[in-house]
């Protein structure tokens, strides 16, 4: 009896990043920040950092408006971005109601992977 099977890429898909958080800066900008989840060796409890579990690090922030339809999409190499004052004057003219931030991290085998969300009001 032998068995066979195929994986797909979901597998090799990064986990959503955890702890997505926003603040206020006092000059309007809006700093985001998380914390990565790795498939290779992210359980261990030495150390103070996960392992990174890719070739490199690097993640991709998404901001929508209300309805939902993306704005802007940056890269980041780093597991925070600045989202700056004029960047949402330009995205969101005149009155904005919730600012929709996703973030994925980015796999060089398998794409964008599973994303976290956070909605902020400004």
């Amino acid at each position: 009896f032998q068995m066979c099977a195929s994986g797909g890429t979901r597998a090799l898909l990064p986990l959503a990043p955890v702890h997505l958080r926003a603040r206020a800066l006092p000059n309007g900008d809006i700093s985001i920040s998380w914390i990565r989840r790795s498939r290779i060796d992210g359980d261990s409890w030495l150390g103070e950092d996960i392992p990174l579990g890719e070739a490199s690090e690097q993640y991709r922030v998404d901001i929508a408006g209300e309805g939902g339809a993306v704005v802007r999409s940056v890269s980041s190499a780093a597991a925070q971005w600045v989202y700056e004052a004029a960047q949402r004057a330009a995205d969101f003219p005149g009155a904005a109601g919730p600012i929709h931030f996703t973030v994925r991290q980015i796999s060089a085998q398998a794409g964008p992977g599973n994303p976290a969300s956070i909605a902020v009001t400004v």
